[in-house]
Order: structure tokens, then sequence, then C-alpha cells
């Protein structure tokens, strides 16, 4: 546990106080994440909290790393390797929000928690940004604007149908796809039932005008 703790020192640049010990010691012992583990787990909170308040920020509390820590548990995450593998997952999703977020011009300001939770959905649900700027371009062009609740449902909708890329889209997402009997086609018994009693209706009538 000394290494660990002289790790931590290092990695968020100050001595640890005893509150800070007695959290990083359940980390170690109460939560049983091993020493490699805590490593990249404080390393991990360090670049979290520099990307998110800017190089030169302080650095993240330990109870901020004891929340980590906590997710971490709960994912199972006691391995090196697959603390390694959610660490790149964090990564990869990070970029895909970056790259939904430009696409939809939220670039000089942060996006608020609500437009966080919608862009989070998307990417859960398997869409990149070429498929979410097509939802975009599509509600644009319908309302005037970015509106998130409309979009969302463009969305959903192709989630529904397993449409995630573009191409996907593209090929079955087409306008009267959804009602394909009411281009024509072979009728049906009931339409051919129907004609029948038609034409019974005409004969009768021309019986019935001859014996008259």
């Amino acid at each position: 546990f000394r290494h660990v703790a002289e790790e931590t020192e290092r990695r968020l640049g100050k001595v640890l106080s005893s509150s800070d010990l007695q959290i990083l010691f359940s980390i170690y012992d109460w939560r049983g994440l091993p020493p490699g583990v805590i490593s990249l787990l404080v390393a991990h909170c360090v670049e979290e909290s520099a990307r998110r308040h800017g190089p030169g920020s302080r650095p993240p509390t330990m109870r901020q790393i004891d929340k980590t820590a906590a997710e971490w548990e709960a994912a199972g995450l006691f391995a090196e390797e697959a603390a390694e593998a959610h660490i790149h997952r964090e990564e990869l999703r990070r970029n895909a929000f970056g790259d939904i977020f430009r696409l939809l011009g939220i670039t000089n300001r942060a996006p608020t928690k609500t437009e966080e939770s919608y862009v989070a959905q998307w990417v859960g649900w398997g869409f990149g940004a070429e498929a979410t700027y097509r939802a975009y371009d599509k509600t644009v062009v319908k309302t005037g604007g970015l509106h998130w609740k409309y979009m969302n449902s463009i969305l959903q909708s192709w989630h529904e149908k397993d449409l995630h890329t573009l191409a996907e889209i593209e090929s079955g997402d087409k306008p009267g796809q959804k009602a394909p009997a009411a281009r024509g086609g072979a009728p049906g018994q009931h339409e051919r039932d129907a004609v029948a009693r038609v034409r019974e209706s005409i004969e009768k009538g021309r019986k019935d005008g001859l014996s008259s």
C-alpha cells in the first residue's frame, strides 16, 4: 500500500492527507482494486479532470477518485487489461461525442446535461457521426433548426429498424417502403370476393332489366 500511496501522490502532485489516505486504503482494501488498477484509475481521473477543466487545473479529489473507483468495482474492473479496455472504450465514446457536437455546431460552449443525455443515448444505440448528421439534416429541413426531440424521434425510428450506419439508413429507410401493398400487385382474396360481388350485382341487374 505504501507504493500505491507514493504513486498516487506523484500523480496528483501533492502530499495525501490522512483522510485522503483513508479513502485510498478503502479503494485498495475494501473495494479490492489491485495496485496496477489503482494506478490506471488515478491517471485516468487526472486526465479526465484536465480535459474538463483545462491543463494546469486542480487535480481531482480523492472523493472524486473514489466515486470512479466505485464504478470500476461495480463493472468488475479488477484486472489491468480490463481497466485499459474500459479506458479505451471511454476514449472512443468521448471522441464520438466530440464529433457529433461539432457536426451540430456546438463548439463555442459546453453542451448541457440534456444535450449530453441525448447524444449519450444515440451513441449507446450505435450511431456514429455520419448517421447522426443525416438525422440532423432531416430535422433542420423539417423544423428549420436543431430540434432535439424531433431529431431523437428520427434516430429512435432508425434504431428500431436496426438501421445504424449511413449505408443501412440509405437502403432501408426509403420513402413509401412501409406500405408496399398500396402500390399494386396481385389482389388478395378479399379484393377478389369484392369484385365477384360487383359482377354478380351487375349481372342480376341486366337479367332484371330483360325480364321487365
